[in-house]
């Protein structure tokens, strides 16, 4: 609309915006630096998983 327009090129003004960021506190409250033990449970099952790949093929070089 013209009206917007006017309003958008109104020197003193914001232009507002149609998204805004939410935070939410229980998120933005913890800025944890350590891993969580799902992460760690996930590389200890993926290391498993490679291991028992790898195991006969190192077996039969020896």
């Amino acid at each position: 609309m013209i009206a917007d327009d006017i309003r958008e090129n109104t020197p003193g003004r914001t232009r507002q915006r149609a998204f805004t960021l939410v935070e939410l506190p229980a998120v933005s409250r913890r800025k944890s630096r350590a891993f969580t033990l799902v992460e760690l449970l996930i590389v200890i099952v993926i290391i498993g998983l490679l291991v028992t790949i790898l195991m006969p093929t190192v077996g039969r070089v020896r």
